[in-house]
């Protein structure tokens, strides 16, 4: 998953401003500091076209803000995640 995880960052990271990623072995964390960004994810990424079964992502969590008072700071807007397919889901990135 290491290298998965990696093209996975640098797609975020190229397209979505200042972001943060965590590879959780069986999960990915993205953390956004720009509201922008994580508007953009959830709108293209997690529910293309309103439709949450042509995301390139599966058991998608948004992270709540109570939830956050129990961790370390976050930026702002957070996700976790499972990728379903990797190559989709660089290519929406790409695509920003």
């Amino acid at each position: 998953m290491t290298q998965q995880f990696e093209e996975i960052k640098n797609a975020f990271q190229d397209n979505c401003g200042e972001c943060k990623l965590i590879d959780q072995k069986i999960a990915i964390i993205v953390e956004f500091k720009n509201e922008e960004d994580a508007e953009w994810f959830e709108n293209n990424i997690i529910y293309p076209e309103g439709n949450m079964e042509k995301s390139p992502l599966k058991h998608v969590m948004k992270v709540s803000e109570e939830s956050k008072k129990f961790a370390e700071p976050f930026y702002g807007r957070t996700y976790t995640f499972e990728v379903k397919n990797k190559d989709e889901l660089i290519h929406k990135l790409n695509e920003r």
